[in-house]
């Protein structure tokens, strides 16, 4: 099924094989959250950034329901109130109507078919499995997502005609050359909403045709000059390591390390704690997580040997916890005491994960081998291990001798 958009009215539509459906049914986003314009647009497994659904449906009254962002509910009126949701579907101008006042936060968004209205302020699935309520309301249960269209050319995607699936660099190059027109929400939900837009629509390509030339723009995106470029090519194969331009990773970053390390995002303020992030988080450690997912799915050779000098000359930045399999634990076990030495504290995140309860006996053991090193103050080093593996150093208790009671005579 279809919708028109501006009266919520209906028309049939058969669905095909290839129709896709979001995960938990769909979901209802507020004001901070995105909703993608194009129907065939839709969150079908966690490799798809979150986004909220735009084919929501209604049984009760078969009608698509329809959303606003910028407007909310007044506290005082029924939130479920048919009489109201009547009223709010039938018109395109929703602030000034009974029950709608407008939210200059643009926090909230408002969700309404012919028999059901309900305000958003965070994200909720609408299977139910994240349930909230909002003025004590629930959504209705008769929502759900109703399914998205394949993606077909010729087709229009942010203002870019796509004729055939190789057209798809095109829409890249648009968003990173207008990127001063993407959605607020995106801006509010994403630090770096370029790349957000660009993982979402990699994703929904099925197509070898479409994905070979964005691989190859992508491997370019990696000596890009514009600081921006190089990032999103970071971020997107972190998120798809099995890209062929992932095999790119570890020559780019050898032959051109002035490209990644010590260079801050140059991405605007998006407010002081966003600016924060992107000072904590240069390029050099968004290549660096690039590089231990491509690990991870390729066991490559040549990553895990960049990956380890990296580790013993100090410059890695990011958290490769989750990494101990691909960097190796003989060779970490091996070279545990330079590791920590080169960067006490920080090292330690990485040597330890919090998760991991299988290895509980050996990081155990390579604590008590640091420790023993003083380079950091006692409890600024146990403050800095999970709990589980502090508890080797917390002095054991002899257990308390039982006291035998004598028998009544």
């Amino acid at each position: 099924m279809s919708r028109e958009t501006n009266k919520g009215k209906i028309q049939l539509r058969m669905k095909s094989e290839n129709t896709k459906y979001c995960q938990n049914e769909g979901s209802l986003v507020g004001g901070e959250h995105w909703i993608p314009d194009s129907p065939f647009d839709g969150s079908f497994s966690n490799r798809y950034s979150f986004a909220g659904c735009n084919q929501v449906f209604c049984d009760k009254c078969g009608q698509y329901v329809r959303q606003k962002r910028g407007c909310n509910l007044n506290i005082y009126d029924l939130p479920n109130n048919a009489k109201v949701a009547a009223k709010v579907f039938a018109s395109d101008h929703w602030i000034g109507l009974e029950g709608i006042k407008q939210d200059d936060s643009d926090t909230y968004r408002i969700y309404c078919c012919q028999c059901s209205i309900y305000v958003e302020r965070g994200s909720t699935h609408l299977d139910g499995t994240d349930d909230h309520l909002i003025y004590g309301a629930q959504q209705p249960t008769s929502w759900h997502c109703n399914g998205h269209p394949p993606l077909s050319f010729p087709t229009e995607i942010y203002g870019v005609l796509l004729k055939k699936p190789q057209d798809v660099t095109k829409v890249f190059l648009a968003i990173m050359e207008h990127r001063e027109a993407i959605h607020d929400p995106i801006h509010r939900q994403e630090m770096n909403p370029e790349a957000f837009l660009i993982n979402r629509f990699y994703a929904l390509l099925d197509m070898d045709e479409s994905k070979s030339p964005i691989e190859k723009m992508m491997a370019k995106f990696l000596n890009h000059p514009d600081a921006l470029y190089r990032s999103v090519a970071c971020i997107h194969l972190e998120r798809f390591p099995e890209s062929r331009a992932a095999s790119k990773l570890v020559a780019v970053y050898m032959k051109h390390p002035e490209l990644f390390d010590g260079v801050l995002h140059p991405k605007h303020a998006l407010g002081a704690e966003w600016d924060r992030q992107w000072r904590l988080f240069g390029l050099d450690h968004q290549i660096q997580k690039a590089l231990l997912a491509f690990l991870k799915f390729s066991n490559s050779h040549s990553a895990q040997k960049l990956l380890r000098k990296l580790i013993l000359c100090g410059k890695m930045k990011a958290n490769w916890s989750n990494s101990h399999d691909g960097v190796g634990k003989d060779w970490i076990e091996a070279n545990l005491k330079k590791i920590y030495a080169v960067n006490p504290k920080a090292s330690l995140t990485s040597l330890f994960p919090y998760s991991n309860n299988e290895d509980l006996s050996m990081f155990q053991a390579w604590a008590i081998k640091l420790k023993d090193l003083n380079l950091l103050p006692e409890k600024e080093f146990l403050d800095a291990l999970p709990s589980s593996i502090a508890l080797a150093f917390q002095p054991q208790k002899s257990p308390t001798p039982k006291r035998h009671r004598r028998s009544a005579k």
